[in-house]
């Protein structure tokens, strides 16, 4: 499984709201912890899947995995 750098998840925007897209990661993690308490900033499949999150693809591999992932979880 290829390892998801912090950029990757926030790079098209806020994984829980559609209207905040940051510059830094910096500015996601204080985005994450002020606008929304008790979530992760960088989701486990088990929160993928509780929170019903789209994580943006990094590659067609990746793709494949997040499939793979969700099937295991059902």
């Amino acid at each position: 499984m290829k390892i998801r750098k912090p950029s990757d998840y926030w790079r098209n925007g806020c994984l829980y709201c559609s209207d905040y897209k940051p510059k830094t990661t910096h500015d996601y993690e204080v985005h994450i912890v002020t606008r929304h308490p008790g979530k992760p900033a960088y989701p486990g499949p088990a929160d993928v899947k509780l929170y019903g999150l789209k994580l943006q693809e990094t590659s067609i591999e990746d793709n494949n995995i997040e499939k793979n992932l969700h099937k295991c979880c059902e």
